[in-house]
C-alpha cells in the first residue's frame, strides 16, 4: 500500500492542556460527530498506550458510521498517535494513522494533525470532482470543530465558524 500524508494546523484559544483534553475526551467526540439533532452518537476513549477509542454515529443506530483505533503514543499534553479504522456501511474499511501535536503559542495552542493513509482508490470517501483524491480524513475535520469542544469557562463562548490559519 502506498502512503499519502496530509497535515492540517489550527491555532485555538486554549491552553495546551485544554486542547489536549478536548481532542481526546469521549464527550467532546460526541459533540463533534452530532451533525444533526436526530443523530445517534456513542463514543469511548481509553487514553493510554494500547488503549482503544471508538465513535459510532449516524442518523440511525442500526447502521452507524464507525471510527475506532488504538493509541500508540500518549504524551499528555503534547502528543498522541493512534490508528483509525473508518467503517462506512456498505463500503470497505479504510485505515489511517493519526499524529496530533499540541504546542503553546502565547495564550493559544497550535494543534497539528497529520494523517497517513492508503491510496485514494482504497478510501471509501472520495471527492468525485477531484479525480478521486481523498478528502481530508475525519480527524482533520475535528481540527475545525475543536474550539467547540473546549469548555467555554476559560474565555467565554467559542466561534462556531472557525477560520483556518
Amino acid at each position: 500500500m502506498s502512503e499519502h500524508e496530509v497535515r492540517f494546523e489550527r491555532l485555538v484559544d486554549a491552553t495546551v492542556e485544554e486542547a489536549f483534553q478536548a481532542w481526546n475526551d469521549a464527550d467532546a467526540r460526541v459533540r463533534w460527530h452530532k451533525a444533526e439533532d436526530h443523530w445517534t452518537v456513542e463514543a469511548s476513549t481509553d487514553l493510554r498506550v494500547g488503549g482503544g477509542w471508538r465513535v459510532a454515529c449516524g442518523p440511525s443506530a442500526d447502521e452507524p458510521y464507525v471510527e475506532d483505533g488504538v493509541f500508540e503514543v500518549v504524551d499528555p499534553p503534547h502528543r498522541v498517535v493512534y490508528t483509525c479504522a473508518h467503517r462506512v456501511p456498505g463500503r470497505p474499511i479504510f485505515q489511517t494513522r493519526i499524529t496530533v501535536t499540541f504546542e503553546a503559542r502565547g495564550d493559544q495552542t497550535l494543534v497539528a494533525v497529520g494523517s497517513s493513509a492508503g491510496t485514494a482508490s482504497e478510501c471509501p470517501v472520495r471527492n468525485s470532482s477531484n479525480n478521486g483524491t481523498v478528502n481530508a480524513v475525519s480527524p482533520c475535520t475535528g481540527l475545525w470543530i475543536l474550539p467547540l469542544a473546549i469548555k467555554p469557562d476559560r474565555r467565554g463562548a467559542t466561534d462556531s465558524t472557525p477560520t483556518p490559519r
